[in-house]
C-alpha cells in the first residue's frame, strides 16, 4: 500500500520553498496593484505545503500568504474603509485554510483507498501481481503469489502487450 507519511525532512525542504514562493507573487502582487489580482495563485505554494508537509504546515503558509497580502495592500488605501480590507482578509484565509483542509482530506482518502485496494488483493485465493511496464520489476504481490514465487525466483508465464505493442 501506497503511504504518505509526514516527515521532518520534507518539512524542511518544502516550507522554505514554499514560504520563498509566496514572498516572490507578493512582490509580484505589489508589482502589478490592486487591479490585478494575484491571490490565486497563493494556492500553488499552499497546496504543495499541504500535500509534501501536512495540515499543519499548509495552514501556516496559507495565514502567512493572507499576512503577506494584506501588508502589501494595507498602505494603498484602496477601500472607503479599513474594514473592508480586513473582510476581504478573513474571506481570503478562510478560503486558504479551507482549501488545505479538503486537500489534506483528498490525500489522507487516496491512502486509504490504497490500503483497502491491498486488503482486497491480498484476500483473494488467486495470484495476483503488479509490474513496472518499464523495468519489469514487480511493485506489489498478493500473499498467494509470494508464496508460490518467493523460493525460487521463478515468475509466472505472462503474456502482456506492453505499452509500446510487443508482446512478451
Amino acid at each position: 500500500p501506497v503511504s504518505f507519511p509526514f516527515t521532518p525532512s520534507r518539512t524542511v525542504l518544502v516550507v522554505p520553498v514554499s514560504l520563498l514562493l509566496v514572498a516572490l507573487i507578493a512582490a509580484a502582487d505589489v508589482y502589478t496593484g490592486y487591479e490585478i489580482r494575484l491571490s490565486i495563485l497563493y494556492l500553488g505554494p499552499i497546496a504543495l505545503t499541504t500535500w509534501f508537509a501536512g495540515r499543519p504546515a499548509g495552514a501556516v503558509v496559507a495565514v502567512v500568504a493572507v499576512t503577506t497580502w494584506l501588508i502589501s495592500f494595507l498602505s494603498e488605501h484602496l477601500y472607503s474603509h479599513v474594514i473592508y480590507l480586513y473582510w476581504e482578509a478573513a474571506i481570503l484565509v478562510s478560503t486558504y485554510v479551507l482549501f488545505v483542509l479538503l486537500l489534506s482530506r483528498l490525500k489522507q482518502a487516496l491512502a486509504h483507498s490504497d490500503d483497502r485496494f491491498a486488503k482486497v488483493v491480498d484476500s483473494m485465493d488467486a495470484m495476483v501481481f503488479v509490474e513496472d511496464a518499464q523495468s519489469r520489476q514487480i511493485v506489489f504481490a498478493n500473499p498467494r503469489y509470494r508464496e508460490r514465487f518467493r523460493d525460487t525466483g521463478d515468475r509466472p508465464a505472462v503474456i502482456l502487450p506492453s505499452i509500446d505493442g510487443e508482446v512478451r
